[in-house]
């Protein structure tokens, strides 16, 4: 079992380009403390494909705790590919 987010990542990226992500969020401290807006896209992508999921998750269930690591860092990509750039992010998803 592992995250969901972080299948998809290793299958799509090198170990190199994998290690080079965790420097992207490094300057976010306590973005995994925060809670995003709904994102019907990740929801199904990552959170309704998850192993996880199974045993219950306080983020996909009813949102009373943060996401996983794999669904943050993604959503991070999406806003940077989408030329918003990390700084343009609701200030949710902000430390």
């Amino acid at each position: 079992m592992a995250c969901r987010g972080y299948k998809l990542l290793k299958d799509q990226l090198t170990l190199s380009e994998l290690h080079s992500l965790a420097g992207l969020i490094s300057g976010y401290e306590g973005i995994s403390k925060q809670i995003p807006p709904e994102n019907e896209l990740l929801s199904n992508l990552l959170c309704k494909q998850c192993d996880f999921l199974i045993d219950g998750c306080d983020f996909a269930d009813n949102r009373s705790g943060p996401p996983c690591g794999g669904y943050i860092l993604i959503r991070l990509l999406l806003s940077i590919s989408a030329g918003d750039g990390p700084d343009s992010m609701p200030a949710c998803d902000k430390p």
